[in-house]
């Protein structure tokens, strides 16, 4: 079941853990790794804000579309199953999800990806828990370091200021995993890519996901087939193929949420 902007109206942001990827070198003339950060990111009210606002705004654009998980189990889907349907859960266990989500996605970056930061969002979506994954752009020469003592190194919201909490900050790429019913299987997602015309195939392979059916592109296809199907037909007269166009026309432009199909 797809999430709606009215689902997303909901979302509460309850912490966040930014981990830092590279841009990855095509000759591999050097051993280059991710900054994995140890401890969430201590977040104030304004901070978990803009974090809620950059991730809805990012679900509600025309590049987000409604996804499921693929028959073929991956990390990040095997491990968002667990942890949206945990009764509750440790702040360590969260944190180490969010290691393992950043390590597999730069290992599945080539050198042609861009830096970034992975940002993973602890979340409730209608009360109930959910889980967010946004990649935010990185600049290529900036140095980020973790701050802290030993263990429970992250990066602190004066650090990540000027990359992440900024108007004109891109936001490439963000997932949303909702609980949206008591089944185990019944969670919600949204996936999009603003860096590119169309879903980064990598982008979903690491979410463990596939596109759902998109009512856009149907509907397309259905306009599509009936013109087709009219001009072939050899059994309308003119008049008749022109009522057809008429009455196309005008189920198009309805706000019916399902085609009207006379009997």
């Amino acid at each position: 079941m797809p999430l709606t902007p009215d689902d997303y109206a909901t979302l509460e942001v309850t912490s966040a853990v930014f981990h830092d990827l590279p841009k990855q070198l095509a000759a591999r003339e050097a051993v280059i790794e991710p900054t994995l950060s140890q401890a969430e990111t201590p977040l104030d009210e304004p901070g978990r804000q803009h974090i809620r606002a950059k991730l809805v705004e990012t679900l509600l654009s025309p590049k987000a579309y409604p996804v499921a998980f693929s028959p073929e189990p991956t990390l990040v889907s095997e491990s968002v199953r667990v942890y949206v349907n945990q009764a509750c859960g440790t702040n360590g266990d969260f944190i180490e999800r969010s290691r393992s989500y950043a390590q597999e996605l730069f290992d599945r970056q080539g050198a042609v990806m861009s830096a970034g930061l992975l940002c993973v969002v602890a979340c409730t979506v209608n009360r109930r828990k959910a889980l967010g994954l946004m990649k935010i752009e990185r600049e290529e020469g900036a140095q980020l370091e973790l701050a802290g003592a030993d263990g429970a190194r992250t990066f602190t919201l004066a650090m990540l200021d000027n990359l992440v909490f900024t108007k004109n900050t891109k936001l490439f790429k963000a997932g949303l995993f909702a609980k949206i019913g008591p089944d185990a299987e019944s969670i919600g997602a949204t996936a999009s890519d603003v860096q590119l015309g169309s879903m980064a195939h990598y982008w979903l392979e690491f979410l463990g996901c596939q596109k759902e059916r998109e009512p856009r592109v149907d509907t397309m296809a259905f306009f599509q087939t009936v013109v087709r199907e009219v001009n072939r037909s050899e059994h309308l007269t003119p008049l008749e193929k022109y009522s057809v166009y008429e009455a196309l026309l005008v189920e198009m432009r309805s706000r019916r949420r399902a085609v009207n199909v006379p009997q």
